[in-house]
């Protein structure tokens, strides 16, 4: 059955735009001091009975070079750059630390990402880890990831870093394909990603690579193949995601629309593409959630899927330029300028919040319940939303979309393909109003439909700051 064929519930959208975001959204429509309100979080010790999971995330603005489809903050920085923020970062760790709330906090899983973490030395690294640990109390079996790229995570860096702490590995490879590889300027050697496969088994417990589908000019076999070499990596764990058009660079969509590179494949082949990549890597590995896929044994994401893609009850603190945080009745966000964050936090001594929006994402599990695949109705109860939640599950499951056990809801095979509407029709109404407006101008100043280009210019320039604080930070 296609995806026309299937009738949705009246609050699923037939199709979607933007499908990478971190929730809750800002609303700028509050006028307020961010930090001032930040502190009035901070500045207060959690509750005294630990509910849910804590995270903490920690961003590497840096590159060797800069790919095609990335939208997080980033540049190719020099190694007084890199210094002078590592400086800046390893202070703001003990800013944080100083917070009653983070003083209160046991954090969970510790996720290092980017950019590209691996640009700091073997020394650098092991320096910022033993400042986490040595600031902040994580549990006895925190997940501590970083994230690498294959041509600058050497034996030596992998070393030190897992000697720090470290215990798991993330690296994009996103293609083996060498057409889409130059397309996107992923410029890692295929023997540089083959050694990097080897070396990451060697010194972490738990080791993912990345691969994206849904390229200009792809066909499903050449996602097919993609996948298969993939598996021949034998990482033991997979992450596929399907290419977010709307988050890539701009220089990417004016390429597309100046004939330099092919038009990409319709939305409706795309998701296609992305379910039968999934379908192929679930031929050996097997499926955890919606993007991930694991040999027996092999942990997931626990920084991701339990906290960031968690319920309500479940927070994380976001430190370096750009990052994401989100505690209960706040979310807030560090500013994105690299000599901005530097001067804030080295000169003035003081957390560099840039952005902030009051309010609870009660919901938030259920937004999330499409990249998780299962939910139940039980933190919906205890929050008082189930009148809220529930009738959208029972039109779900009269709609084929999601099978139910008692409180415990799965989305079947066929609700898989429409997981991202799904996740979309779970937003409150103030959240939807605020993502539907954000698409909205992003697809009229990038003149970009579902389909591709819809006009003859690209606002290379004009991309929204917007944009960024609804992406993921991972």
């Amino acid at each position: 059955m296609s995806r026309s064929d299937l009738d949705l519930p009246s609050f699923i959208p037939r199709d979607i735009l933007l499908e990478s975001f971190t929730y809750p959204f800002f609303d700028s429509s509050f006028s307020v001091d961010p930090l001032g309100l930040a502190r009035l979080f901070l500045d207060k010790e959690g509750a005294a009975t630990k509910r849910g999971l804590r995270g903490l995330y920690v961003h590497i603005p840096f590159c060797d070079s800069l790919c095609g489809f990335c939208p997080f903050v980033k540049s190719v920085g020099t190694q007084e750059r890199i210094a002078s923020y590592l400086d800046a970062l390893c202070l703001e760790i003990c800013l944080l630390a100083e917070t009653p709330l983070a003083r209160s906090w046991e954090f969970d899983a510790v996720y290092i990402g980017g950019g590209t973490p691996s640009v700091l030395t073997p020394i650098q690294i092991e320096r910022l880890i033993n400042t986490i640990k040595s600031t902040l109390r994580l549990t006895s079996d925190v997940e501590f990831t970083i994230e690498v790229e294959p041509k600058s995570a050497s034996d030596q860096f992998c070393d030190a870093a897992a000697l720090a702490g470290a215990n798991r590995i993330s690296f994009g490879v996103q293609t083996l394909h060498p057409e889409f590889r130059e397309m996107m300027n992923l410029t890692a050697s295929l023997d540089q990603i083959y050694e990097l496969a080897r070396i990451s088994r060697k010194y972490f417990q738990v080791s993912n690579l990345d691969m994206i589908v849904g390229y200009p000019g792809q066909t499903e076999e050449q996602v097919v193949t993609d996948m298969a070499g993939a598996l021949e990596l034998d990482v033991g764990n997979i992450s596929v995601f399907p290419l977010d058009y709307l988050a890539t660079l701009p220089k990417l969509l004016d390429k597309i629309r100046h004939g330099e590179l092919p038009p990409p494949p319709p939305s409706t082949q795309r998701w296609e593409m992305f379910h039968r990549a999934r379908s192929k890597l679930g031929e050996v590995y097997s499926a955890q959630n919606m993007y991930f896929f694991a040999e027996p044994g092999m942990p997931g994401c626990k920084y991701m899927f339990n906290i960031v893609y968690g319920g309500y009850f479940d927070e994380y603190i976001g430190l370096g330029a750009s990052a994401y945080s989100s505690i209960r009745g706040l979310a807030y966000c560090n500013t994105q300028s690299e000599v901005d964050y530097i001067r804030r936090v080295t000169q003035a001594r003081e957390l560099p919040i840039s952005d902030a929006s009051p309010g609870h994402a009660y919901e938030k599990s259920y937004v999330y319940f499409g990249k998780r695949m299962r939910a139940d109705l039980g933190e919906a109860i205890e929050l008082g939303i189930s009148d809220f939640i529930g009738p959208k599950f029972n039109a779900l499951v009269q709609a084929g979309l999601v099978s139910q056990d008692g409180d415990d809801f799965t989305l079947t095979p066929r609700g898989a393909r429409f997981y991202a509407q799904i996740m979309v029709g779970f937003l409150s109404d103030g959240q939807r109003r605020i993502y539907d407006r954000v698409c909205a101008r992003m697809r009229d100043q990038l003149n970009w439909t579902f389909d591709g280009a819809s006009g003859p210019e690209c606002a290379s320039t004009r991309i929204l700051a917007a944009r960024n604080t609804m992406l993921h930070n991972v």
